[in-house]
């Protein structure tokens, strides 16, 4: 079968699927495709903390509705060390600035939905992507059933993650990588307990670090700082739920409730970027080009602002027959990428104990966090972050 389109989008996760909403709505044709069913996709549990510019993008673009059923907002976060609870307030150090808990797989689902109802188009199982032609006329090929299709697009984006196609079509000497890898790792829980904070739970304890999350009233998420090769069969409940407790305990009232854990996993600590972000018509987005640890919850949100950055650019290419924005996609998106990058590393620092004990970086780890909740100023910069630095903050001219 052959298709001829404007764009073709890899990847229907939330930002191949804004990215589709963001282009119909500004009447470019898209075609997006996915390498999972639609049952796979919509159960991939993810993290759920959107800044306020990405809450201010899906208002914008039609999805206040949605948002006001699933998301939640937090004004702050509790930090807890020394067995004493510090609440940071987000919203009056920057001004009215928030984050929202609002579980990924539910952004995906409100989007995939709206474009299953407009019928646009959206192909599953797709397998054996192969992009050709990608500098002045991409050619895409691929499988999907019994199906072979051959593609026409004027340009391909790449929202597939870090695994996906699209950035290793790109020839490696071709594309600057830098990579840092951290000693440690995350261990994960979804467990059936009744959520205790209203917001979440930054932990900094000798033992390691802890994140207190929510996905419901009723389902929790939970992470606990681990060896970075750990393997979860040495983690038996008791265990987890042991470390949770030693490593939250407050003076605020805030306790936990054990129940039944549901899910267990490992999420790796690393930072990662792609610096050629794009190659003639080929242009990478969020995880395919860049991922930075989950300390700070920034990696969706960075991708909503590449998306941001390319629909602009697309539309302006097809409104004015003019490459200028898209010629500056790279620079621009590096440059917001770079931002929550070294935020991201700054939190991932503060929070974690080191490996190997070191004495005089727990001393520094100690003193940043007494500055960060003693210094209105010290907490602002860290606010300001956290909640997304607003979009005009940053000058591309």
């Amino acid at each position: 079968m052959k298709i001829k389109t404007q764009v073709c989008i890899v990847g229907a996760g939330p930002s191949g699927l804004i990215l589709a909403h963001i282009l119909y709505q500004a009447g470019i044709e898209a075609v997006v495709l996915e390498k999972n069913n639609r049952e796979q996709i919509l159960n991939r549990v993810r993290a759920g903390i959107i800044d306020q510019n990405t809450i201010d993008v899906l208002k914008a673009i039609g999805f206040s509705d949605a948002f006001k059923k699933q998301g939640v907002i937090h004004e702050g976060f509790n930090l807890v060390f020394d067995n004493q609870c510090h609440r940071i307030d987000v919203n009056e150090l920057t001004g009215g600035r928030n984050v929202a808990l609002h579980p990924q797989q539910e952004i995906v689902k409100d989007f995939l939905t709206h474009r299953e109802s407009l019928n646009l188009p959206l192909i599953y199982n797709v397998q054996n992507i192969t992009i050709s032609n990608y500098e002045t006329s991409p050619t895409i090929t691929f499988n999907s059933g019994d199906e072979d299709y051959i593609m026409n697009a004027d340009f391909v984006i790449g929202c597939d993650g870090y695994h996906g196609v699209c950035r290793p079509t790109i020839p490696k000497d071709k594309r600057p990588e830098l990579h840092k890898d951290y000693p440690f790792s995350w261990l994960g829980i979804l467990c059936e307990s009744p959520r205790v904070s209203e917001e979440l739970v930054y932990a900094s304890h000798t033992s390691g670090f802890a994140l207190i999350s929510s996905r419901t009233p009723e389902i929790q998420r939970m992470y606990l700082q681990c060896p970075k090769h750990t393997n979860l069969d040495d983690w038996d409940d008791e265990k987890i739920w042991h470390e949770l407790e030693l490593r939250t305990t407050n003076d605020s009232g805030i306790k936990l409730v054990r129940g039944k854990i549901i899910k267990k996993d490992i999420v790796s600590m690393r930072s990662f970027v792609c610096e050629r972000m794009r190659a003639g018509k080929l242009f990478l987005v969020g995880d395919a080009a860049h991922i930075v640890p989950p300390s700070a919850a920034k990696g969706l949100n960075l991708a909503v602002s590449d998306v941001c950055l390319l629909s602009k650019a697309i539309e302006h290419y097809y409104q004015n027959n003019s490459s200028q924005l898209l010629d500056r996609y790279e620079t621009d998106a590096l440059k917001r990428f770079w931002r929550g990058e070294e935020f991201s590393n700054f939190a991932t620092r503060l929070f974690h104990q080191p490996v190997d004990g070191n004495s005089f970086h727990i001393r520094q780890q100690s003193s940043a966090l007494r500055y960060m909740i003693n210094s209105k100023s010290a907490a602002r910069s860290f606010a300001e972050n956290y909640s997304g630095i607003p979009q005009e903050f940053y000058s591309y001219t």
